[in-house]
């Protein structure tokens, strides 16, 4: 029984290696495509960690130190706080904005951010796109020691988003910007 098992095995390892010789495109498709997708699920790792890298620096510069607090608060200090807040988003430099107080309601402040990129040639851009942030102060009955809450939508969305859990992509305001030039060159004046 034993000298059939081995004689077994001999055959199998002789076949095996023949069909290995027979199949070799067939393994060596086999293992470009193992290896591609080690490939690939390395390069999903790198990528998530650098979104995790990017969302912590982000986040963090993002602190709530950069807001006021709702005992004596104004409408300039909420300005000053929303530059502040924005030199921590990254955008390129052709990027301008500027801040603009929009309404208050009882306890809430709305500024508007508007964002352009003007250039040499086109000093008055086309379109623009908007930020709309919410201070909202505490009552003084609660803690005037708190910081306000902020929170901003980018116009023409409903998301809200908030500064200690959102990381800003210049690619938001760039699809505004190309909705709003692509509208205007579809309806005549």
């Amino acid at each position: 029984a034993a000298a059939v098992k081995n004689s077994t095995s001999r055959n199998m390892e002789q076949i095996a290696s023949t069909s290995c010789y027979r199949n070799y495109d067939d393994q060596a498709d086999e293992v470009l495509q193992a290896a591609s997708k080690q490939a690939a699920g390395l390069a999903k790792k790198e990528r998530m960690a650098r979104l995790e890298n990017a969302t912590d620096r982000k986040v963090s510069s993002a602190s709530p130190s950069i807001w006021p607090l709702s005992s004596g608060f104004a409408v300039r200090t909420g300005m000053e706080a929303i530059h502040t807040y924005l030199k921590s988003w990254e955008y390129h430099t052709s990027w301008q904005y500027c801040v603009d107080f929009v309404k208050r309601t009882e306890n809430t402040y709305r500024y508007r951010v508007r964002w352009s990129q003007p250039t040499r040639r086109v000093p008055i851009p086309k379109a623009t796109a908007s930020v709309f942030f919410a201070l909202e102060v505490y009552p003084a009955s609660d803690s005037t020691s708190k910081p306000v809450k902020v929170s901003f939508v980018f116009e023409g969305q409903k998301l809200v988003h908030y500064p200690a859990t959102t990381v800003f992509r210049e690619r938001w305001l760039r699809d505004i910007v190309e909705c709003k030039l692509l509208l205007q060159d579809e309806v005549d004046f």
